[in-house]
């Protein structure tokens, strides 16, 4: 008579390698919900740190300006200028329509992302304060 080896179903044999179709479908599974949240999760830290660092752009560039306005009124013990003013922050950023020695309005973007921002020059309307620049609107 001929004996009838038993079916194991479900289980593995122990020769045998590899990964259940149930085991591969639940992986696929969780990387589709992991990246369903963590891709539009990059791309917004992307956005913020870009603002940020045109934020702290800006943040410089009122530096500069209230450095070279007191230093000036500190020397000329009259009414400050804006001696010194460089309106650049190197390669990282591109300023356009910036004078030396005299803030104004521009743009601010940069270098390595296309989208350009208005730089708004507000002109102090007293003679004890030099002034700011603040982030406008992208163009």
């Amino acid at each position: 008579m001929q004996q009838h080896k038993p079916i194991n179903i479900g289980h593995k044999k122990e020769s045998q390698n590899g990964f259940t179709l149930f085991e591969v479908v639940a992986v696929l599974v969780l990387l589709g919900i992991l990246s369903a949240f963590a891709i539009p999760k990059f791309f917004d830290m992307q956005g913020k740190a870009k603002e940020k660092a045109l934020n702290k752009a800006v943040a410089e560039l009122n530096g500069q300006v209230s450095v070279s306005y007191f230093n000036n009124l500190l020397e000329d013990q009259e009414k400050g200028d804006f001696e010194g003013y460089s309106g650049s922050l190197g390669p990282d950023f591109i300023i356009t329509d910036q004078v030396k020695n005299k803030p104004q309005s521009g743009t601010i973007k940069l270098s390595n992302y296309p989208e350009a921002y208005t730089l708004i020059w507000n002109p102090s309307p007293h003679d004890n304060s030099p002034g700011f620049f603040s982030l406008g609107p992208s163009i």
